[in-house]
């Protein structure tokens, strides 16, 4: 059992793919106290310690927690929250958490508040009755308060010193992502007002695939570029040119709406890219 408050953070320094399974070692200034066979929650999933080396640990995500959590998706130097198992007899400074994951939620807004950072997250449907009004929830290992919960949405509020404590440019890097996409949805939304009958959504995706491919159409091929910036996906990492050319000109073209497509390659780029973006839909359509 935990109690969702971090201990500390560790950076994962090798990730290998084992059949279904992925083994992560990761480095913390907690690395040397731990044991095998001891639990630790990263970033909120209970994973049992199965080798040590000075400062170091290595833990083996399965399929099944892979499915249901976020772990999938980390990469050699991410950086993950870490807790150990709680005493009994202590205080409990959080709330009661088991570290076996319900799901993910997908954040689709950030606002500051006077403050602090409220989130507001997307769920699956399926997981309304884990949630209570002012109630708590476990999300990346921290112990966090629900409030206005709607049909699918629930919001959580950060205030600076939880905050402070998470990696600065993974803060950084949320906030960016968010203006950015807020900013191009609002400004083709205005721009489209006059035509009623075209998607704007449908347009933003194309400008924004003629961006990550250097203003070359994909059907005519990847740019070195453009398939750099889309292994920074982890799942994308080991995969070849070849693969990434049909994901690019299939997948995110029909099998995936354009919303969920606008949403990967915004995620792909950097802060300073996201503004580059910006001024390069500035030269093709206009001012925001």
């Amino acid at each position: 059992m935990f109690t969702g408050i971090i201990e500390s953070l560790g950076k994962i320094i090798d990730v290998k793919v084992d059949r279904g399974n992925i083994d992560f070692t990761i480095e913390s200034d907690i690395g040397k106290e731990l044991k095998v066979d001891q639990s630790v929650s990263h970033n909120g999933v209970c994973l049992t310690v199965t080798d040590t080396n000075n400062n170091h640990h290595t833990v083996t995500a399965v399929k099944e927690t892979l499915d249901k959590s976020s772990l999938k998706n980390f990469s050699v130097n991410d950086l993950i929250n870490l807790e150990r198992a709680m005493k009994l007899g202590e205080r409990l400074d959080g709330h009661l958490v088991q570290g076996h994951v319900d799901g993910i939620a997908k954040c689709i807004g950030v606002s500051v508040n006077d403050g602090s950072w409220i989130y507001k997250f997307e769920f699956d449907i399926s997981n309304e009755v884990l949630l209570i009004e002012k109630g708590s929830i476990c999300i990346n290992g921290v112990s966090l308060t629900v409030f206005d919960i709607a049909e699918n949405t629930f919001k959580v509020t950060i205030i600076p010193y939880t905050y402070e404590k998470q990696p600065g440019e993974l803060m950084s890097d949320l906030v960016s992502f968010h203006d950015t996409r807020d900013q191009l949805y609002d400004f083709y939304e205005e721009k489209w007002d006059m035509y009623p009958d075209e998607n704007y959504v449908d347009w933003l995706f194309n400008d924004i695939s003629r961006f990550m491919n250097n203003d070359i159409p994909s059907m005519v091929g990847i740019s070195d570029g453009n398939i750099e910036k889309m292994r920074r996906i982890y799942f994308f990492s080991d995969k070849s040119d070849q693969y990434i050319f049909q994901f690019v000109n299939y997948d995110m073209m029909i099998v995936f709406s354009s919303e969920t497509s606008i949403n990967i390659l915004i995620g792909c780029l950097t802060p300073r890219e996201r503004l580059q973006l910006l001024t390069f839909i500035h030269s093709i359509i206009g001012a925001f």
